[in-house]
Formats: structure tokens, C-alpha cells, sequence
């Protein structure tokens, strides 16, 4: 079962939220498909619509609202079949989609924006067969699992892997040689993105012209790096400024010099309190050494962060714009769950993250004693 949701994943990566949406009309004529069949439309996202249309004379007609330009199959079945449905890209316009035969694997869509572009990337894909036989081994790998058939479940599942591996390098060749596409974006944010870390991502995104990102998957996508490089050690911290529990401002910028805990916490956090005694003792141990702590509290109530601070002994700076899950600060480092720090050099740098009373102490010790 987890196998069978894993290959989905790999299979459907994208979510989507609402925005304006674009209309869409698609025209087929495929001729040799059975008058009063259907055809079915089919987003290769986690979107979780589905349409279908009547065959007549070979011709089928979809039309319908779409939210974002993206990957979408059209189908025989509900299902895959193997020979029997096609990837293409939707974007606003009409999309005429031909061929004969019943035969969707070399259908031919023209018409809308960038549907020659998608044609070339999937040709390109074509060339050694690699989806062709990553559907295949899909299916293979549902039935081994309907039959619980685990050895060969296993066999099916690395050797999908280790191919579709083969397809992330093709497709990350096919961004790079297409930097002007949006198409790229698109591939970068559903196919590369998962299993990418956030520096790689950035690189290959800033390889893109500003037209080609200039849309949901690219700006998404830059969001994303933004959020995830935000704590990452070895880059600077950001900087934020919020009130202290006399309503001063406070900036992080004004701490440079120094090492410094920005600690993530507030009143109501348990496993943060707790943590906060082994932190007092840290403090009290290198304060006099070029060491401080500032405290950014998740509290939406000022009566609770302060009595916090005056029962646990909090001697350092403590900072909240009382916005609980909306601190600014918190979302400038997607901060997602408490507690959470990061300790910086006196240039401001990330120098670590994540850390307990015990694993503070051992970390400032090699650079204060």
C-alpha cells in the first residue's frame, strides 16, 4: 500500500490553491475511436475533478474553467492503459488535439500556447521510451500490490526508481536547454522539485528567463526556496524588527557583534518551558562571554508572554508582534513548529539550528572557552 502511494507521488506532485481561472477549449478528432465512447480529461495533479466527452465521428469537444497552466491527460479510461492516453499542456486558448488510428500515443496538439513546446518535451522523453515504460511498471507494481505479491512489489518498485531517476537528469537537461519555456518552471515545480534540496532548486530556477517564472510554478516555486533557505546554516539570518515587553522596537540586526540564540517560543508551548531552565543556565554561563539570547514569542496574549518570562526567569530580550502562527518574524524563517532556533555568529551567519540546552552549551564551547 505504501508502495502504490509512493508511485502516485511520483506519478501526481502538485496541489493547487485558488486564483482567477482561465477558460479552456479543447477540440479532438482522433479518428477510429467507437462513436458514443468516451474520452476522458484528466489533471495529473491532485486536483480532484474529472470530465469526460462523447465520441462522435472521432471527434470529441471539452470545455471548462482551468486555474493554472499545467500537465493534463487525456484518457480511454478512467484509468492509465498503456497506449491509450496522452500528457499535454493546458494553458488559455484552444488546444486542437489530432491523430488516427485510436492510437494516443502519438497524438499531435496544436492551437495553444506552448503546446509545441510540450509536444518537443515529450518527444524528447519518447526518444528512449522511459514513460512508456515507467507506466508500465506503475501498472505492474498496482497489480503486484492488489495481489500482495511483495517480492515482486519490491522488484518493481527500485527498478521504477532507478528509471525514473533517469528521467529526472533527462528532464533537468531539457530545463536547461529551455530556459525561456515556462514549461520549464512547470517541470521544475512537478517533477524536479521533490526530490531536490533548496540550493539545487534555486540554481536551476535562476537559470530561467523572468518570462519563463513569471507564472504560479515559478513564483511558487521562489517562495518556496525563500521559505526553505531562510534557516539554512551558512546563510545570514534575516533581519526583522518587532516590540519588546516595554513596546520598544527591536531589530536582529542590532545584535551583531555577538553570538546569539534567536529563540523561537511561546507561553503555551510545553516542550518549549521546558527547555527554557537548560537555556537560563547556558545564558548565565557565557553571557559575559560575547553571548545572548532573543526571545520571539508566538503569543497572541501580552498577560500570558509576560508572565511566562517572569516565571520561568527569562533574563534576555524577549521580542512578539502577539500574532501567534502570523509572527512575522516566524514566517520570515517558515517557522511551522515550536520550539525552533538558530545560532548565529557575530556576522549574523546561521551557524546552527535545532538545538537543546546541552547541545547550546557544547556548540558555544568550542568558540567562547
Amino acid at each position: 500500500m505504501i508502495r502504490s502511494v509512493i508511485l502516485f507521488f511520483l506519478f501526481s506532485t502538485i496541489s493547487f490553491y485558488g486564483t482567477a481561472q482561465k477558460k479552456v477549449i479543447i477540440n479532438g478528432n482522433i479518428q477510429g475511436l467507437k462513436d458514443g465512447s468516451k474520452v476522458y480529461l484528466v489533471p495529473n495533479t491532485l486536483e480532484k475533478w474529472r470530465d469526460s466527452a462523447i465520441v462522435q465521428r472521432g471527434q470529441f469537444h471539452f470545455e471548462r474553467l482551468i486555474t493554472h497552466e499545467a500537465n493534463y491527460s487525456i484518457r480511454l479510461s478512467k484509468n492509465f492503459e498503456d497506449g491509450k492516453w496522452m500528457d499535454f499542456y493546458i494553458a488559455a486558448g484552444t488546444l486542437n488535439i489530432t491523430g488516427r488510428d485510436g492510437n494516443f500515443y502519438h497524438l499531435q496538439t496544436s492551437g495553444s500556447p506552448y503546446a509545441q513546446q510540450y509536444n518537443d518535451y515529450l518527444s524528447f522523453l519518447r526518444k528512449d521510451g522511459i514513460d512508456r515504460k515507467l507506466n508500465i511498471l506503475f501498472i505492474e507494481n498496482a497489480d503486484a500490490v492488489k495481489r500482495k505479491d511483495s517480492v515482486a512489489s519490491d522488484h518493481l518498485f527500485n527498478e521504477y526508481k532507478s528509471l525514473y531517476a533517469k528521467k529526472i537528469e533527462l528532464i533537468k537537461k531539457w530545463i536547461t536547454a529551455h530556459p525561456s519555456s515556462p514549461i520549464s518552471a512547470y517541470l521544475l515545480y512537478t517533477e524536479i522539485r521533490s526530490g531536490s534540496k533548496a540550493d539545487e532548486m534555486e540554481i536551476l530556477l535562476n537559470r530561467l528567463f523572468a518570462n519563463a517564472k513569471d507564472n504560479y510554478f515559478g513564483k511558487t516555486l521562489q517562495k518556496e526556496i525563500t521559505a526553505e533557505n531562510a534557516g539554512t546554516i551558512g546563510k545570514i539570518a534575516r533581519d526583522f524588527t518587532q516590540n519588546d515587553t516595554s513596546g520598544h522596537p527591536v531589530s536582529l540586526h542590532n545584535f551583531r557583534g555577538r553570538y546569539v540564540l534567536l529563540d523561537f517560543w511561546a507561553s503555551w508551548c510545553l516542550p518549549c518551558r521546558e527547555e527554557n531552565p537548560e537555556f537560563v543556565s547556558v545564558y548565565n554561563k557565557y553571557k559575559d562571554k560575547n553571548f545572548t539570547i532573543l526571545g520571539v514569542s508566538f503569543d497572541n496574549e501580552r498577560s500570558a508572554w509576560i508572565k511566562a518570562i517572569q516565571t520561568d526567569h527569562l533574563p534576555w530580550t524577549q521580542v512578539s508582534d502577539l500574532k501567534s502562527w502570523d509572527n512575522v518574524a516566524g514566517k520570515k524563517y517558515d517557522i511551522r513548529s515550536l520550539p525552533a532556533n538558530f545560532l548565529l555568529d557575530p556576522q549574523g551567519k546561521i551557524i546552527a539550528k535545532y538545538l537543546n540546552g546541552e547541545e547550546l552549551n557544547n556548540v558555544l564551547s568550542k568558540y567562547l572557552n
